[in-house]
């Protein structure tokens, strides 16, 4: 991997990890189209960069659930609670699954599936109701079964998520922080199970590069996608994914 294809990655990571058309997707797609080989730990690493950008965004916010436990405050440990509902089915599925949607990822045929599903995901959220409902046990592990849908790429984990609180009824910004906040056990902890591996990569001038590119444009396409989602406007996402998706299968189809 060379120096162009390192921004080409970061590029990519840090727009689509907070745009509802999956991440994992588009850097199989990119890695695929450039030829570009990349060990898992790398993708990982990226992930983490953009652990970096939620932490940074929702500091406030993290930080007042800290605070709020240790006080044993009932709202701050309720959230806390329903955090570790929602991010149990993801941990199991990529635990017992994990070499087998690895292989997923060298398959485009799948992908492009994958980001159909996830343009369906996304237009059905145009009929989804707010009720301004709370969160809580059973809303809570519908949008971490929707979470561990998104382990295969092309399934957006972001637009998923979001998509499932609000087809429970819960306030958009209300879904799409506990969306985001939910990342962070996810990541860290796809990040722990290949830590061992980080020290295997040999380009790391190319990783770094990587790293600050995806931090950058990350933090500019969160603070983006926050307002997109409180305006509705998902279904500009659905026409890409549909569009992209269609492209990517006939492509497979084709060769």
């Amino acid at each position: 991997m060379n120096i162009f294809q390192a921004i080409i990655l970061g590029l990519t990571q840090g727009i689509t990890e907070w745009f509802p058309v999956s991440s994992s997707g588009h850097l199989a797609l990119v890695q695929y189209f450039f030829n570009i080989k990349v060990s898992t730990a790398f993708d990982v690493f990226l992930h983490f960069a953009s652990l970096f950008v939620i932490v940074l965004i929702f500091w406030k916010d993290i930080k007042k659930l800290i605070i709020g436990i240790i006080h044993k405050d009932k709202q701050s440990i309720n959230l806390f609670l329903y955090l570790i509902i929602a991010s149990i089915p993801a941990g199991i599925i990529g635990f017992l699954l994990k070499d087998k949607i690895d292989s997923i990822f060298s398959n485009i045929l799948y992908i492009g599936i994958s980001l159909t599903i996830t343009s369906l995901i996304l237009f059905f959220t145009k009929f989804a109701k707010n009720k301004n409902r709370n969160l809580n046990f059973k809303n809570s592990l519908l949008i971490g079964i929707f979470q561990a849908i998104a382990i295969l790429p092309g399934i957006s984990r972001s637009g998923s998520t979001i998509s499932a609180g609000l087809f429970s009824g819960l306030d958009p910004k209300v879904a799409t922080k506990f969306s985001f906040l939910l990342s962070i056990p996810v990541i860290l902890g796809s990040t722990i199970l290949e830590a061992k591996n980080i020290g295997k990569v040999n380009n790391i001038l190319d990783l770094l590069i990587s790293y600050i590119i995806t931090v950058v444009i990350g933090f500019l396409s969160l603070r983006y996608i926050l307002k997109v989602v409180d305006k509705n406007k998902f279904k500009y996402f659905s026409l890409y994914c549909f569009i992209l998706g269609s492209l990517v299968i006939i492509y497979s189809l084709s060769i």
